[in-house]
């Protein structure tokens, strides 16, 4: 597909200019499981961590227990605000010709709250349709 690994070269340049104690705290998270399995695909030859997503059958991958501080997000459309963080940038859009998705990719930090409690709230909610837990 057009486009896949342009975004995940603009992820991981991004990444890969953050301090070590910067990149400790992020995740990175995709919003479709077309993202995340770019993501996953090129994960090891762009040296980036796991990316998680609640699309899909990623869902089955998603750790309920994940403690960040900073989100690097991949979003297909423009969302300049979010209610988990006060800082947005938007640190990436690929132009890529012949791609059918564009990719806004965002770096979010200053949380709002403590965000472990809430990400695992999230994770059930999506997953009680499906698997009735939680």
């Amino acid at each position: 597909m057009h486009g896949w690994e342009e975004m995940v070269a603009e992820v991981a340049n991004f990444y890969h200019s953050l301090s070590p104690e910067e990149q400790a705290q992020a995740m990175i998270y995709a919003a479709n499981y077309g993202q995340a399995g770019a993501l996953t695909f090129y994960r090891k030859k762009y040296d980036l961590p796991e990316a998680y997503c609640f699309d899909s059958s990623f869902l089955l991958w998603v750790d309920p227990k994940l403690d960040f501080e900073r989100q690097l997000a991949v979003e297909t459309e423009p969302i300049p605000e979010s209610r988990y963080f006060d800082s947005i940038d938007l640190v990436g859009h690929p132009q890529t010709p012949y791609a059918r998705q564009q990719h806004f990719i965002y770096y979010r930090t200053q949380p709002q709250m403590p965000l472990q409690p809430e990400w695992e709230r999230i994770y059930y909610e999506v997953r009680r349709p499906w698997f009735g837990d939680g």
